[in-house]
């Protein structure tokens, strides 16, 4: 089959609660681990210690500052991988957290002086034209992988670095999932409450480049958007129009049906709401009947790591072609944010030809 790669995936770097290495968090997230402990946060309405899934070396660091250290770290385990790495004139994108939970640093301009400081801290003297920023939450790395894949075609560069940082481990986000919007705060997991997500904070790195044909690589190979008219706590009835239309664009795109891949990824954070998402648009998308059709989500073991989440499906997917524990050679990887944007993308392993 003619496939449409378009992006091999060339390094990876992420930290989390769990490792400071994309290869240590793959390998614990393989053996089911987590990163889980009490915080000094209490529960939304309760005296008791919220669950979390915290970076312990930086558990003094907040905000801006928090999200740069974050995100130097998993550059650095790039750069460990690839020790002739240049940074300079090297394309960086760079996925911006949901500025609705980083409300005291949401002012005119926060987005370029963040990126700026960011550049500056990695020591980046010489930036390409093609670097910037983007929005989107969760699904930032939709739109990040479109960008790259724009560079890359256009052959204005050979390899381009994606970096997200995000964490839910701050009081404007406890606050933000405490107030009325959402059910005065019943979406932080508690003690009486099992409908609900384990507050995470991580950063991902992935270095892409343009694919090869001698040797065997991972490769993405297609990339779907949608929007979902039925976002969690509207009340509506949710039917997954969104992430069934992302999932057919990626497919499509990739050409490779639904039935054809061999395992899901998704950003579901433990809601019963993201799961019964999955189940409709698997079933509103797969062609024919599969054996199995196995879900991984890599919150089991990291928590709600938002925008960072993406980045995470690449190391959980990559690692599992690589060591050879994956149940195919094909993942679909799903992504849903809490406004209306759903997002697709196919991961393959590619064999040298």
């Amino acid at each position: 089959m003619n496939k449409n790669i378009i992006l091999a995936v060339e390094a990876l770097g992420m930290i989390s609660s769990m490792a400071d290495t994309a290869e240590g968090n793959a390998a614990l997230m393989r053996c089911h681990y987590d990163g889980f402990g009490v915080s000094n946060y209490l529960q939304p309405f309760s005296p008791e210690p919220q669950i979390v899934a915290e970076i312990n070396q930086y558990k003094n660091i907040g905000g801006l500052d928090l999200l740069m250290r974050l995100s130097v770290d998993a550059v650095k385990d790039i750069k460990d991988q690839c020790p002739d790495l240049s940074l300079n004139n090297v394309p960086i994108i760079v996925c911006l957290p949901s500025l609705e939970r980083f409300a005291s640093y949401s002012y005119e301009g926060f987005e370029s002086d963040y990126f700026s400081r960011l550049l500056s801290t990695l020591k980046v003297d010489s930036q390409h034209p093609g670097s910037s920023y983007v929005f989107g939450g969760r699904t930032g790395i939709i739109h990040m992988l479109k960008h790259a894949q724009t560079l890359v075609n256009n052959d204005s560069c050979k390899q381009v670095l994606l970096i997200i940082a995000d964490s839910y481990l701050n009081s404007d986000s406890f606050s933000y999932f405490s107030g009325d919007i959402y059910n005065n705060g019943r979406r932080l997991i508690g003690d009486e409450f099992s409908n609900g997500f384990v507050p995470g904070e991580a950063a991902v790195a992935v270095l892409l480049g343009n694919p090869g044909t001698s040797f065997t690589q991972t490769c993405i190979t297609g990339l779907g958007l949608g929007e979902e008219p039925s976002i969690i706590g509207s009340g509506e009835v949710l039917r997954a129009d969104g992430l069934s239309e992302a999932i057919r664009q990626a497919s499509a795109s990739s050409a490779t049906p639904v039935c054809e891949t061999d395992f899901r990824i998704s950003s579901a954070n433990g809601e019963e709401y993201w799961f019964r998402e999955a189940s409709l648009a698997q079933s509103r998308t797969l062609e024919k009947k599969r054996p199995s059709h196995p879900l991984w989500h890599p919150a089991d073991s990291i928590g709600e790591v938002g925008a960072a989440v993406g980045g995470a499906m690449i190391v959980m997917a990559h690692y599992a072609f690589e060591k050879g524990y994956a149940p195919g050679s094909a993942a679909l990887c799903q992504i849903s944010n809490d406004n209306s944007e759903r997002g697709a993308f196919i991961l393959e392993r590619v064999e040298a030809v």
